[in-house]
């Protein structure tokens, strides 16, 4: 319930006063905090429930891409505020190619670096 809490509180601003965009910040708030905790086989269950709760489309055909509920669970979808609609975390991730040759450390990046970074942003 924290972290709902805290992921609400980050994904909300003054600016976000219609019902529909409200909603779609709780449920991925939802999805990412008390969803987050279950199995893989108890997501597709809560997925289903949430859905129906929401009123929200269920598409059972993985190729048809209609919204969240095209593939199979909320769960591949973030909610973009500046667009005002669902997208697939497929689209804003880029792909990740090997390369053996690199060390780990460069993979993820300069921690100090992000760090300061982090603090520019607070």
């Amino acid at each position: 319930v924290s972290q709902l809490c805290l992921m609400l509180d980050s994904l909300l601003d003054s600016d976000n006063s219609r019902a529909d965009v409200l909603e779609s910040y709780f449920l991925e708030a939802l999805y990412c905090s008390l969803g987050a905790t279950l199995v893989e086989s108890d997501r597709i269950k809560f997925d289903e429930f949430i859905k129906r709760l929401s009123c929200l489309s269920t598409v059972h055909e993985e190729e048809v891409l209609a919204g969240p509920g095209c593939l199979p669970t909320l769960y591949y979808f973030h909610f973009d505020g500046a667009q005002k609609k669902w997208v697939p975390w497929s689209s804003l991730v880029t792909k990740y190619t090997h390369n053996p040759e690199m060390k780990f450390a460069d993979i993820l990046g300069d921690a100090y670096l992000s760090g300061q970074c982090l603090q520019m942003h607070t």
